[in-house]
């Protein structure tokens, strides 16, 4: 946390009082009062408390409440595994453990998040949960603590100290001191309010701020009658900011709201094509209205929550949502494919990198893509299911492709369909659902031979092989590989002919036939190693560890498993 807690002392130790006796506190107050702020105060003070350390998870950018407790595994660091749920996953890994777990923004998943954290709470004792909302989650034994506005006082000493941050050397004078705390009383004393409003002494004078907020502006959402004088006030607030851009910098923040965790330069330009974005994305940055942090290699950008809503707000009255989410969804499919494209690379590590930076782009762009009548959902989950799996994301990405396909059962890409079967049936694999496995590439196949694509054919009967000798099936499972191998060989393509021989050699060993699997080992080994293939390597040496064990040679064991 970069910046001082102003106001804040006396509520961060009553709450860390109230978090030593109860298990479930919530954090309840209107957007921008301070909710997240507090939030990380506490984990900061009780991180000693707890053995297990205090685990901080971000909800605002999860789009469906299916998907918590992934966010929330991700959150604090549990692999995603195959074998079992998300919410087992949990369970199993904080059950032992004395930990404190914040939650924030949960307001948009209530129905999610309610029952994941009454079973965290069932199965973990130790366990305590902090959470931030709009609303409670309305659980025996929640706590329920209302973050009030700040008094005048500590208001006045916020605006004062973001002020000062903001236009450094050059802090309110003790003669406007007056207006300020007219500022602070118009705002309501809500923390956000006033760090918006005191970011632009960079610029105005505190009367001329004051000034700005005489007029009765337009309220966005005047029309909701149970709207709280507070929540107006901020979309006041908002709202002037919002007034004081360029025309164009205010449809660009509108469009901006379409991004969820956080984007970069290029996904910003992807939604005003034919246009630089630059100096706009340059103004909303100064205006604080966007974020910018250059913690990774490249910088990224990102929307408090409740400016982004704002925004949203505003997009979509001026109907443009549905266009920016389309190109938004499209952007993101194209660093799918440029991704999928580099992941047998040497780059392939910085490329995954990215990928985790831009998951919950890609879960709004799915999530969105999932509604239209068009395949750009199953194009995306089809790019992205190499990386699912090689990330671990078995169980969403699994749910999303199947998800897909059913919507897009009877999409005219044949091909594209029996791509994504056949990748669909590879996380089914990774779950050893060997049915289901069998079932996708039958029928990938069947199009395949329809489209005679026989490099499609040639890696499905591989998938089907690798079926057969997880069953017990190697008399299937080799005539499988070597019909592969035919195909593989007969057009040219070394990587899947590499990947196969491997696989057929595997088949051979495990059969007990060492002297007849030696050749196509040997072969496989030369070829992937040429290729540059680490997986395809990997099976071979795996095979060659089978046939000196056979062959009862300790040597060649040893240097083959070292390698």
């Amino acid at each position: 946390m970069l910046t001082r807690l102003i106001g804040r002392e006396a509520d961060a130790r009553e709450l860390a009082a109230i978090v030593d006796g109860v298990r479930l506190v919530t954090l309840v107050g209107a957007p921008g009062c301070g909710k997240t702020r507090l939030g990380l105060e506490l984990s900061h003070r009780l991180a000693d408390r707890y053995p297990a350390g205090v685990g901080f998870v971000e909800l605002a950018p999860v789009g469906d409440g299916c998907l918590v407790a992934s966010a929330v595994a991700a959150g604090l660091g549990i692999e995603d595994q195959a074998l079992r749920s998300a919410e087992d996953a949990l369970i199993a890994e904080l059950s032992p453990k004395s930990l404190l777990v914040v939650l924030d923004n949960c307001e948009h998943l209530v129905g999610g998040v309610a029952p994941l954290v009454a079973r965290l709470l069932d199965g973990c004792p130790s366990l305590r949960v902090v959470a931030t909302s709009r609303t409670a989650l309305g659980l025996s034994g929640e706590q329920v603590w209302r973050v009030p506005p700040l008094g005048l006082a500590p208001a006045v000493e916020l605006f004062s100290d973001r002020a000062g941050l903001s236009a450094p050397g050059a802090g309110p004078d003790p003669s406007s001191a007056h207006v300020i705390e007219e500022i602070c009383q118009r705002l309501d004393g809500l923390p956000l309010a006033i760090e918006l409003a005191a970011a632009w002494s960079r610029v105005l004078t505190p009367t001329e701020i004051l000034d700005r907020l005489e007029p009765a502006l337009p309220l966005l959402r005047s029309h909701v009658r149970d709207a709280s004088p507070r929540q107006r006030t901020m979309e006041a607030t908002l709202d002037w900011s919002y007034q004081l851009l360029e025309p164009a910098d205010q449809l660009l923040f509108e469009q901006l709201s379409v991004f969820a965790g956080g984007f970069d330069f290029d996904a910003a330009q992807a939604l005003v094509p034919g246009e630089d974005v630059l100096d706009g994305l340059a103004s909303l940055v100064d205006s604080s209205l966007v974020l910018a942090d250059p913690a990774s290699e490249r910088m990224r950008y990102r929307l408090l929550e409740p400016v982004r809503q704002y925004a949203e707000a505003r997009l979509v009255a001026r109907g443009l949502r549905d266009a920016t989410q389309r190109r938004h969804a499209e952007h993101y499919l194209r660093v799918a494919h440029r991704s999928e494209a580099k992941l047998r690379s040497s780059d392939a590590g910085t490329v995954l990198a990215q990928l985790e930076e831009d998951e919950d782009n890609f879960r709004v762009a799915l999530g969105w893509a999932r509604e239209r009548s068009d395949d750009l959902g199953l194009r995306l989950c089809t790019a992205l299911a190499p990386s699912w799996a090689i990330r671990g994301r078995v169980n969403e990405g699994r749910a999303w492709l199947d998800e897909m396909l059913r919507r897009r059962a009877e999409t005219e890409d044949l091909g594209l369909r029996a791509s994504g079967l056949a990748r669909a049936s590879r996380l089914a694999w990774r779950q050893r659902d060997y049915v289901s496995t069998r079932t996708l590439l039958d029928e990938s196949l069947a199009i395949g031979r329809k489209l005679d694509d026989p490099l499609g054919v040639a890696r499905r009967l591989r998938g089907l092989a690798l079926v057969a000798m997880a069953q017990g099936d190697l008399d299937e499972a080799g005539r499988l590989c070597e019909e592969s191998v035919s195909l593989f060989r007969r057009h040219g393509d070394r990587y899947g002919l590499g990947l196969t021989l491997a696989f057929l050699g595997m088949t051979l060993q495990l059969a007990g036939d060492a002297g007849r699997a030696a050749p196509y080992v040997q072969e496989a080994l030369e070829l992937n190693r040429s290729n540059g293939s680490t997986t395809g390597s990997l099976y071979s040496l795996g095979s060659m560890c089978f046939g000196a064990i056979a062959a009862g040679d300790m040597a060649s064991l040893r240097a083959h498993t070292v390698e």
